[in-house]
């Protein structure tokens, strides 16, 4: 975006501030609906996730790493937008365009600069005609009449976007399991105050008498129902306005033998019946305001980002979950995603990274309505993951910045090093080395 300098750090990079956002009203104000969606039965706080917990999971090595600062020969500026003309929000498809364009490109190159060390997954959309579309959950055949003539009947489940392991390759991502279901809404048409300001649940966290058939029920309901399907422990709703983040799980106590504890269609049957729902929402114009040595919150890109290095080590939905602080890193993952990235083109040659891609990706991101380019209907809910690309990863000048340029500057950067700056680099990777060791001795 014009006027902002390259960041020092990935934790500069992700508290950056969003662009400012158009919010036009759109005709319709209704949700995408289904009878059939599954319902927590219990929704509250998720107090646990914050940036204290940040600062302090594992053993603080993440916080380190983010804020380290000496990267500005890796990472790229930041992408381009141009908020006059990029930053209208007006429907879903805007909507999908201006978190494809701006924060998945943020998050998943944040992502990258940390694969070996933490192994996250990445923000990633699907083409609904690959095979993994094939393979995504459905739910019978009791949609909305609205829906039904859409195709919205006995529907698949279809995300906005998801997020796979970084040592997918692009050739076996049609059988990669989702890690972080996601769900994109208009702000104007949905926010998160219906669950906090009490309009849908009362002070324990349950739902008042019918509100859970309410129209603004609809968009909990539907990511609730993408968890629960997938078996995803997290899922996040975005707007332009803020990133709702869950994380899902029965109440109540696990069973006590180890085989039914295992049993996924018994842990499944639990969620729908009596499951948890815990939530935190971070609003969009949180960001370090120029100063991110003294800032301590959480942003859009810092969560987002946070939850795919969650999900990277463990995106199961279970029947319980140890506290966030005493998080380990999955060793199994750990060491897939070191042979992912041995090599130095290895992680570039899995994400696909071209303009053309990034123009696809956001014209066809989360087109969950078959109706004419100027109707802006309610939505049905017969598909979702973008249409361009099986595994269509932001790019724009941004991206083919860090690809691109990476060859074409090395001279010029070689030229431009003296003495003292190629000291302090060198201290950066060691220092990078030395805290992937402390990783891998974790996971080991």
């Amino acid at each position: 975006m014009a006027g902002m300098k390259p960041a020092d750090s990935i934790f500069e990079f992700l508290t950056a501030k969003n662009p400012k956002i158009t919010q036009l009203p759109t005709k319709s104000k209704s949700q995408t609906k289904s009878k059939k969606w599954h319902k927590p039965e219990e929704l509250k706080l998720w107090e646990e996730f914050s940036f204290d917990t940040l600062e302090a999971i594992f053993d603080k090595t993440l916080i380190e790493e983010a804020t380290h600062k000496c990267r500005s020969p890796s990472l790229p500026p930041y992408p381009d937008f141009l908020e006059e003309f990029d930053g209208i929000d007006m429907n879903e498809k805007t909507t999908a365009e201006i978190l494809t364009k701006w924060n998945k490109a943020i998050v998943n190159r944040a992502s990258l600069e940390v694969a070996r060390s933490f192994q996250p997954c990445m923000w990633v959309s699907w083409d609904r005609d690959s095979g993994k579309a094939g393979q995504a959950p459905s739910l019978s055949d009791n949609s909305t009449n609205k829906n039904k003539k859409r195709g919205g009947g006995g529907c698949r489940l279809y995300p906005d976007s998801g997020a796979v392991s970084l040592c997918q390759s692009s050739q076996d991502l049609s059988t990669a399991g989702e890690r972080v279901v996601k769900d994109y809404k208009v702000a104007l048409k949905w926010n998160s105050s219906v669950i906090s300001n009490g309009s849908l649940i009362d002070k324990t966290g349950r739902w008042r008498p019918g509100k859970a058939k309410k129209d603004q029920a609809m968009p909990i309901r539907q990511i609730y129902s993408y968890c629960v399907e997938y078996l995803c422990r997290y899922g996040i709703i975005l707007t332009t306005s803020e990133a709702v983040i869950f994380r899902i799980k029965p109440r109540g106590e696990a069973p006590c033998s180890s085989q039914e504890s295992t049993d996924a269609s018994l842990l499944r049957r639990r969620l729908i019946s009596d499951g948890l729902m815990e939530y935190v929402s971070v609003p969009w114009d949180n960001d370090n305001g120029g100063d991110p040595d003294n800032y301590k919150e959480l942003t859009v890109n810092l969560a987002v980002w946070f939850v795919h290095v969650l999900a990277g080590n463990g995106h199961q939905v279970d029947w319980d979950y140890p506290l966030l602080q005493s998080s380990t890193l999955n060793p199994e993952t750990g060491r897939d995603v070191d042979d992912a990235v041995d090599g130095a083109a290895t992680v570039q040659e899995t994400i696909v990274v071209s303009q053309e891609h990034i123009s696809q990706d956001t014209v066809s991101a989360s087109q969950k309505r078959r109706r004419n380019e100027n109707d802006d209907g309610d939505d049905s809910i017969f598909h979702s993951f973008s249409e361009s690309q099986p595994f269509a990863t932001q790019s724009s000048s941004f991206m083919q910045s860090s690809t691109q340029g990476e060859e074409g500057n090395a001279s010029e950067r070689d030229v431009e090093l003296d003495g003292e700056s190629q000291g302090s680099e060198n201290r950066s990777i060691e220092r990078r080395r030395s805290l992937r060791r402390a990783a891998k001795r974790q996971r080991n």
